[in-house]
């Protein structure tokens, strides 16, 4: 009996000792490995999806993460064996970015470029003169490459018998004082674009009767070689019509010693120019009011020196009608 139970329990250690009872065998273990193409991503400005495709072993589950809320995974939180990843980049409106996709620990770097910098768009037309030929040229600034433009869809058009053009040029004659309300856009070769919005009100075309008359105001010199400065200087004068048939104007600076002196004056639209000999030359140039009982503009004068310093004399001038 005895040594019954000694041989029983040299069997149980024997079983014990190769493994057998109720234990559990182990699985083979799977090749984890995941490798992408490229360590790096570049990605405009303007953003947008991209995609980066991953290679594992089959049955090898991997996860993918983003470092940067402005860089979104859209193909979900991972896969198993092959797949490929995709992302989505908000638009960059400051400098240069970057963000980290991490794919089951392999890690890829993805940067974006620098935003081009902002459309500069701040054009002031003037009005125009009907009957008088009319022209202005709208510029952007900054963007990327070049600029069109175009009419803003539903915001208008530009006076009648104003037009336009795709590079930015606006002309043409109007023949209606009609106020006219529109919008401008300037594009850029990225599609990005700015609209401004204006309101042309066309003024009455200038006649000779319409400026001829006596004249009276203040020439104020800014800049010149007289101390003090600024001086007011008083001017009176009459515009009036030329034995040519051209306009001319009669005019009198008496601190100037200019009396009475006649010379040939031109308006165009409703700007008057004429110089006057003063010590050399000195151009005037004014814009008439809309109902041409005022004018307002500026004059330069030929080059004086004080103290070595070689200058040249400008200022505003003013006049209104008697």
């Amino acid at each position: 009996m005895r040594l019954r139970s000694l041989a029983f329990a040299f069997v149980l250690f024997l079983v014990a000792a190769c493994g057998g009872g109720s234990s559990t065998p182990t699985a083979p273990s799977v090749n984890c490995a995941v490798s992408v193409p490229q360590a790096s991503i570049n990605i405009a400005a303007a953003g947008g999806s991209s995609a980066i495709p991953v290679t594992a072993a089959t049955g090898c589950a991997w996860t993918v993460t983003s470092s940067q809320s402005w860089l979104t995974i859209t193909s979900g939180a991972g896969a198993t064996g092959n797949a490929t990843v995709t992302f989505s980049a908000a638009e960059n409106t400051g400098t240069e970015r970057t963000a980290t996709v991490t794919i089951g620990g392999v890690q890829v770097t993805v940067t974006q470029a620098a935003a081009a910098p902002p459309i500069v768009f701040n054009p002031v037309p003037p009005n125009p003169v009907v009957g008088v030929a009319y022209a202005y040229q709208f510029t952007a600034i900054g963007g990327t490459g070049s600029f069109t433009y175009s009419l803003e869809t539903g915001a208008g058009v530009p006076p009648i018998g104003i037009a336009l053009s795709p590079n930015g040029s606006m002309a043409g004659t109007t023949t209606s004082t009609a106020a006219a309300t529109f919008g401008v856009c300037a594009t850029d070769s990225a599609g990005r674009s700015v609209c401004r919005r204006f309101t042309l009100a066309p003024t009455p075309a200038l006649t000779a009767a319409a400026v001829i008359g006596n004249w009276s105001g203040n020439i104020i010199l800014t800049a010149g070689c007289t101390a003090p400065l600024p001086q007011v200087l008083p001017w009176t004068g009459t515009i009036r019509t030329a034995p040519n048939g051209g306009i001319e104007i009669l005019v009198s600076v008496p601190r100037l010693s200019v009396s009475n002196e006649t010379h040939a004056a031109t308006i165009t639209g409703q700007r008057i120019t004429f110089t006057v000999d003063i010590n050399g030359p000195y151009t005037f140039v004014a814009d008439f009011s809309a109902d041409f009982r005022s004018l307002s503009g500026t004059f330069t004068g030929s080059n004086c020196t004080i103290q070595s310093t070689v200058v040249t004399p400008t200022g505003t001038w003013t006049g209104t009608k008697q």
